[in-house]
């Protein structure tokens, strides 16, 4: 069973899997016309959600973008590229990096 804070219904999202965490991350997307900059976590060892609450500023919202995790020495990031909104198409880079224990900033 799926427990926790689940994310709300949406289009457009990237989700990504941390390998050494076990964890896909879910970013972005629209649901009914509102475009989402909202992510969470889903730690697939407990299969239980999260809500990220990362230190920074996020990106805009957007949808149809793309997200790739990048493991590197000392941590995991999430890479997000591109996407949309309502009225324009983004080609920012932006990145979503764990660094800590449940931490993430962007």
């Amino acid at each position: 069973t799926v427990s926790g804070q689940i994310p709300s219904g949406r289009s457009g999202h990237s989700a990504s899997v941390f390998e050494d965490t076990s964890e896909l991350v879910v970013f972005g997307g629209v649901k009914n016309g509102k475009w989402l900059n909202s992510a969470s976590v889903l730690d697939t060892n407990r299969w239980r959600w999260s809500t990220i609450r990362a230190i920074g500023v996020a990106p805009p919202h957007r949808s149809y973008h793309s997200s790739t995790a990048i493991k590197t020495d000392d941590s995991t990031r999430l890479v997000i590229f591109g996407g949309n909104d309502d009225s324009k198409c983004f080609n920012t880079v932006h990145l979503l990096e764990r660094v800590g224990n449940g931490k993430f900033a962007w």
